[in-house]
């Protein structure tokens, strides 16, 4: 009996100090990762999502932007998007071929012409 009273205490005793801190602050790091990720979901606020260019949303953009989605602008829009086999997508930017995307979609093909 008096052994089960004592042992917390003495399990404490070993782990005071400077490891029991690092301790403490290794049992933590996925709770506070958690709590940062809602935090941030909670203030992060979207639109609506991501909308085709074949079927927009021209109501919504007309009431909260006051934007004419016009069918000549939206054919413009679906030739201007590229498709890369890497499975990553970019928009060209000038009529000579210059395009935006992100960097890792645009990797293998710089390292094959390295």
């Amino acid at each position: 009996m008096i052994l089960s009273l004592t042992f917390p205490f003495r399990v404490f005793r070993v782990f005071r100090g400077y490891k029991f801190n690092q301790f403490i602050f290794a049992a933590l790091r996925p709770l506070r990762f958690a709590l940062f990720s809602i935090a941030l979901s909670l203030t992060a606020r979207a639109d609506e999502g991501m909308w085709l260019f074949n079927q927009p949303s021209r109501h919504i953009l007309q009431d909260r932007y006051q934007f004419d989605a016009t069918e000549a602008w939206l054919d413009h829009l679906q030739k201007a998007s590229i498709r890369f086999n890497s499975g990553g997508s970019g928009s060209f930017v000038r009529a000579d071929g210059l395009l935006t995307s992100n960097l890792h979609v645009g990797r293998p093909g710089r390292n094959t012409l390295s």
